[in-house]
């Protein structure tokens, strides 16, 4: 399935890279139904940074998701990889203990109007 989502923020470009790549910031980022992540990696390579999160669903499954996942927790990791000097990058997730059914993969661009505005955009795809 392939999906693409646009965020505004009153901030600029490198204020929101600033956030996206901060693991603080997830730890403490309440999603409905999701665990607070924990940080599995977190570097940077020259203007490259890498944030490794896993993430566990806490609500309920449909019953034909659970035909999928089993018993087992529902689990996966998202990789961000973002280049805050381009403000490009990739976001990538996949299931703990299954990668190749449930995985997906994306392009995001923070792109700035000024210092005060900025737009996120991810495109990509979801396998199952």
């Amino acid at each position: 399935m392939h999906f693409e989502v646009e965020h505004e923020f009153a901030a600029g470009p490198d204020r929101v890279a600033e956030v996206l790549c901060d693991p603080a910031f997830h730890e403490q980022l309440d999603l409905p139904d999701l665990s607070l992540p924990s940080v599995v990696t977190n570097s940077a390579e020259g203007t490259t940074r890498r944030l490794r999160l896993r993430y566990e669903y806490l609500g309920q499954i449909d019953p034909i998701a659970r035909k999928i996942v089993g018993n087992r927790k529902l689990t996966w990791i998202q990789e961000l990889r973002l280049d805050t000097a381009a403000y490009t990058g990739t976001l990538s997730f996949s299931a703990e203990h299954d990668e190749r059914r449930l995985n997906g993969a994306a392009t995001i661009v923070i792109s700035g109007r000024d210092d005060t505005q900025s737009r996120r955009r991810i495109s990509g795809d979801l396998h199952v």
